[in-house]
């Protein structure tokens, strides 16, 4: 728990950052199957963190889970440059907003937008990188 704690206020402190939760799911995979109360205590924590009363101004954070297919995200990312990306993951996180706000389920309490596997390789299918092969070149 102060570990979660501590990890945020270090991304807060070293902002602009990004943090890279890998197999997210694995962290906390079902809140309340276990006697001790960790599972529960660790899940509020990164509740607390990611949608707290401190803004984390400056801190992006994503997530993967094992159902999303990274290595084929990456392949078709290769050539991008930052700012490539970056517009990738604006456009992506319109499309999940555009997407949650459109479904059936919109008016659930704590619906929340996500960047699916989906989405993402949606977006990044369609994109195109920015710098010409005479400025790789450079």
């Amino acid at each position: 728990m102060f570990q979660v704690r501590d990890i945020f206020s270090k991304a807060a402190a070293a902002a602009p950052c990004l943090l890279f939760f890998d197999e997210f799911d694995s962290i906390a995979p079902k809140r309340g199957h276990d006697n001790t109360g960790v599972t529960n205590r660790v899940v509020k924590q990164f509740l607390t963190e990611l949608d707290g009363v401190e803004v984390l101004t400056g801190v992006f954070v994503f997530a993967a889970t094992s159902d999303v297919d990274l290595d084929t995200i990456a392949y078709m990312i290769e050539e991008f440059s930052g700012a490539d990306l970056q517009a990738i993951l604006s456009d992506a996180q319109f499309a999940a907003i555009h997407e949650c706000l459109s479904s059936a389920n919109s008016n659930e309490p704590g619906k929340m937008p996500a960047i699916t596997d989906t989405v993402l390789k949606s977006i990044a299918s369609k994109a195109r990188p920015s710098a010409s092969e005479a400025e790789k070149q450079i």
